[in-house]
């Protein structure tokens, strides 16, 4: 299946599948995260995070966890963000880092 994904106003740099396949995770320079629901025959947008933590700051980092639905997210203002990529919602913060998160 060949989509165009529509919604996003910047570059796309980022994208990433869940374990299972079922939701796409995007982000990028507009720092607003899609989560996107897949199914054999259609992909739809299930919700946009567009303010958090992190969505001030470049996004530089998403990736599922990989036996769940939790999103983990960061940028240049050195945390590692935990959402839920289910609802959107937030979840934990992780710190300490001295860099910006890649």
């Amino acid at each position: 299946m060949l989509k165009e994904l529509e919604g996003h106003t910047e570059t796309i740099d980022v994208i990433t599948a869940n374990s299972s396949g079922k939701l796409i995770a995007t982000g990028g320079l507009n720092n607003v995260i899609h989560i996107w629901k897949t199914t054999d025959q259609n992909i739809e947008l299930k919700c946009q995070i567009t303010e958090g933590p992190n969505y001030l700051e470049d996004l530089n980092f998403l990736e599922w966890h990989p036996k769940g639905n939790a999103l983990l997210t960061g940028g240049k203002d050195k945390f590692i963000w935990i959402m839920n990529g289910v609802s959107g919602s937030f979840v934990a913060c992780l710190s300490g880092h001295k860099e910006e998160v890649l």
